[in-house]
This record gives structure tokens, C-alpha cells and sequence, in this order.
């Protein structure tokens, strides 16, 4: 084993995986941009609560275990980001489609579009006036 090898697994075994790193640094960017008011707290509940029951029920009923749901935590965080927390509907919307795209428009089995995006563009279809970002 030569310096290099050492160098890279001390740098790997420093960090966690990518997936839990952007969800922190999701949480971070949204508390510093929300100030955490009471309608940013519900919406970051309502969106996080949906994307964790939706996509664990999709994954239990596709592979019979549970599985946790890193990469819907993601877009749950994108579209409460984008989102006016007042629009709770809008929000829940948003997940639900995203998630539910994710699964089923699909092609060599990975998602054709952004999860976030999808979902994003067919709530804010819905109510354009729901959008901050």
C-alpha cells in the first residue's frame, strides 16, 4: 500500500455518503433562507412526511423491505425550497407527482426526468402563482 492509497481511504472513511451530505446541506440552505416561521416548518414537515411514506410504500411493495428513502428526502427538500410554504397543498402535490413520476416514467429503468422538476411542473401547473424561486 503506497502514500496514495492511504490518502484516498482516510478521505473516504472521512465523509459520509454524497446522498446524506446533500440532504444536510438541503436542511442548512433551508433553514438559513426560511428563518424557520411557522409556515416554513409545516411545509418542510409536510413535504419530508410525503416523500418518506410515499417512496417507502412504493419501495416495500416493489422489493419487500424497507429502504431508506435518501434520494426522495432530496426532492422533497428541492421542492420546499422552490415552494411558498404557505401553498401546503401545492407542496404536497409536488412530492406526490414527483415521486410518483420517478417510478413510473422510466426508460432502461432510471427516471427520465428530475424527480423535482416533474413534480415541480405538474403542481405549479396547478397554481403558477405557488412558485418562489
Amino acid at each position: 500500500m503506497d502514500k496514495k492509497d492511504n490518502f484516498l481511504s482516510l478521505f473516504h472513511r472521512k465523509f459520509p455518503d454524497p446522498y446524506t451530505t446533500i440532504i444536510l446541506s438541503l436542511i442548512i440552505l433551508f433553514i438559513v433562507n426560511s428563518g424557520l416561521t411557522y409556515n416554513a416548518v409545516i411545509a418542510f414537515l409536510i413535504a419530508t412526511l410525503t416523500a418518506f411514506i410515499v417512496e417507502t410504500s412504493i419501495l416495500y411493495f416493489k422489493f419487500k423491505r424497507y429502504v431508506f428513502p435518501k434520494t426522495a428526502i432530496i426532492t422533497s427538500l428541492i421542492v420546499v425550497s422552490i415552494v411558498d410554504p404557505g401553498s401546503r397543498l401545492i407542496i404536497f402535490l409536488s412530492v406526490l407527482l414527483a415521486l410518483i413520476f420517478k417510478h413510473i416514467i422510466r426508460y432502461n429503468d432510471a427516471p427520465v426526468f428530475n424527480p423535482a422538476t416533474s413534480g415541480l411542473f405538474a403542481a405549479l401547473m396547478l397554481n403558477p402563482n405557488a412558485g418562489t424561486w
